[in-house]
C-alpha cells in the first residue's frame, strides 16, 4: 500500500484521459476521492441520487458513492 500512488499512476493516467478510472466492478474506497476528476458535478449528484434511491437510510455500503 505504500508505493500505491507509484504503481497505479501511469494506469491511472490513462484511464482518466479516456473518461474511467474503473470497470464495471465501480469505485472502490481507494478511488473514491478521485471519482471527481473523471467526472463532472452532474454526474457525481447523478450518483448519489441513485444511490439514496436504493438506500433511504445510508446503511448499505456506508461511505460509498454508488
Amino acid at each position: 500500500m505504500a508505493r500505491w500512488n507509484d504503481v497505479n499512476a501511469d494506469p491511472y493516467a490513462i484511464g482518466s484521459s479516456l473518461g474511467s478510472i474503473s470497470a464495471e466492478h465501480g469505485i472502490g474506497v481507494l478511488k473514491r476521492n478521485e471519482l471527481p476528476d473523471v467526472n463532472d458535478q452532474v454526474a457525481m449528484e447523478l450518483m448519489r441520487q441513485v444511490k439514496a434511491m436504493f438506500d433511504q437510510l445510508g446503511i448499505m455500503n456506508p461511505g460509498k458513492v454508488l
